[in-house]
């Protein structure tokens, strides 16, 4: 920038620059001071909710997460006491919460929005009680709510177990579970997913007393694909309650075993 020097000696774009930054910094210091000692308008807390309108925890129990990890309410703080990332992450902590979003709208007011985990089977036997979440997490029950989705029982301990063998199974496991939770049909179907002998699998639908003979967690697209074909079609033939059992096994037939 090229000087304009005045009949006075004094270089004018010079002083222009110089006054321009000094009313920059003096904003940006108000703007901090303004920061540093504003409080929150209002604090909200939005819990997305999943299976029909249910909620793994509620809002008391977020904003009790809130104030124990900063030591102070922070509905009445000022923002720039808070570290909003700091504090998501302690959200995230919480087995219930997949993500948390934190952010100050601007009538300065804290928004919280919490997306919880996704439930699709109940794991229970024993002293072993636990979700299996979508992403593969296990979850503890909640004491807040009781969600309806499919129980595994029977020999749950080899899918807590954290061998080689134990994680292997966990994730077969959570494939069959997630593959009857995409069908619309199965996941009306199966209610129960039950652990035998050699890690063997029964289903138990929630229509009809035969008990579904799944083998073992392999070839589950071929078996899944033969139980919608048999319900589809079989059912139509021979109604509810005729047979005891139907077994998946055998490559491309389903066997059934009459009362």
């Amino acid at each position: 920038m090229k000087a304009l020097i005045g009949k006075d000696g004094i270089d004018y774009r010079r002083v222009f620059s110089l006054v321009l930054a000094l009313v920059i910094v003096m904003v940006s210091y108000q703007a901090y001071q303004y920061k540093k000692e504003k409080t929150f308008g209002k604090l909200t807390i939005e819990i997305h909710e999943i299976h029909n309108g249910k909620a793994l925890l509620n809002k008391a129990q977020v904003l009790k997460i809130m104030r124990q990890h900063l030591g102070f309410d922070p509905a009445v703080s000022n923002i720039e006491s808070i570290d909003i990332r700091d504090l998501e992450e302690r959200l995230e902590e919480n087995l219930f919460i997949k993500q948390a979003i934190i952010y100050v709208n601007a009538r300065h007011e804290m928004r919280v929005e919490i997306y919880q985990r996704n439930p699709i089977a109940r794991v229970k036997g024993g002293d072993i009680d636990y979700y299996m979440a979508a992403d593969g997490k296990k979850i503890p029950t909640s004491n807040y709510k009781t969600l309806r989705v499919p129980l595994i029982t029977g020999r749950v301990g080899q899918l807590s177990s954290s061998s080689k063998e134990g994680k292997k199974a966990y994730g077969e496991m959570l494939s069959l579970v997630s593959k009857c939770k995409e069908s619309k049909f199965l996941n009306a179907l199966i209610e129960q997913i039950e652990i035998g002998a050699k890690g063997k699998i029964t289903l138990i639908p929630k229509i009809g007393s035969e008990r579904i003979e799944f083998g073992d967690l392999s070839e589950q697209d071929e078996k899944l694909y033969k139980l919608e074909k048999y319900y589809e079609w079989g059912k139509n033939q021979d109604g509810w309650d005729k047979y005891a059992y139907l077994n998946l096994e055998y490559k491309d037939q389903v066997t059934l075993g009459k009362k």
